[in-house]
């Protein structure tokens, strides 16, 4: 009789692991979305650039921090002026919000600018 509880003790106690590490999976894959929605929402082509008609493509390796801030692993821009746009916009970022929900999470993004 111990043995059938002790079975059922730890089938249930592995149940709870399981739907515990998926909810929090779930959370981390929510929170990395409305990030990536509010990156590229929030960076968007120059206006100063608008008038020369430039566009060009930036690549960016973004990392959260232990203190929640995005922080630039790598960055890669066919102009050096759409780099600094995108550098100077990550930063403005960090002073809006906390990306503490998502700590330890790499996250890519390709960012194409072309005048509209």
């Amino acid at each position: 009789m111990k043995t059938v509880i002790s079975k059922t003790v730890f089938a249930i106690a592995l149940v709870v692991l399981c739907v515990s590490t998926v909810s929090a999976d779930g959370l981390k894959v929510k929170a990395k979305k409305q990030l990536a929605s509010l990156v590229k929402k929030h960076i968007s082509y120059p206006e100063n650039l608008k008038i020369e008609n430039k566009s060009g493509i930036v690549l960016i390796d973004l990392f959260v921090d232990k203190s929640g801030n995005l922080v630039i692993n790598q960055i890669n821009a066919s102009d050096n002026v759409f780099k600094s746009h995108v550098e100077k916009k990550i930063e403005e970022l960090n002073e809006l919000n906390d990306y503490s929900g998502i700590i330890g999470q790499n996250l890519l993004y390709k960012f194409k600018f072309n005048v509209e």
